[in-house]
């Protein structure tokens, strides 16, 4: 699989949050080699408190919401 560019991805970007649309076979956080690329680096790469909110498996497509601090993960 070719690693899409993480701007191509986002759907949505405020002050909090990243809405991303995460392709099928990209996994949201590291596997149990922590090798290959995964949205969880691709996002700390993009800003450096990242978090994901949620996960989606690594065969399903759609939205992911990752927070950009640390208090946007709160409720």
């Amino acid at each position: 699989m070719k690693i899409p560019n993480f701007k191509d991805l986002i759907l949505f970007e405020n002050e909090e949050v990243i809405v991303v649309n995460k392709p099928a076979f990209l996994s949201t956080l590291d596997d149990r080699a922590g090798e290959t690329m995964n949205l969880l680096k691709m996002a700390k790469a993009y800003c450096d408190d990242a978090q994901i909110c949620h996960r989606l498996d690594k065969e399903t497509s759609g939205a992911l919401v990752i927070a950009k601090t640390p208090e946007s993960t709160m409720p």
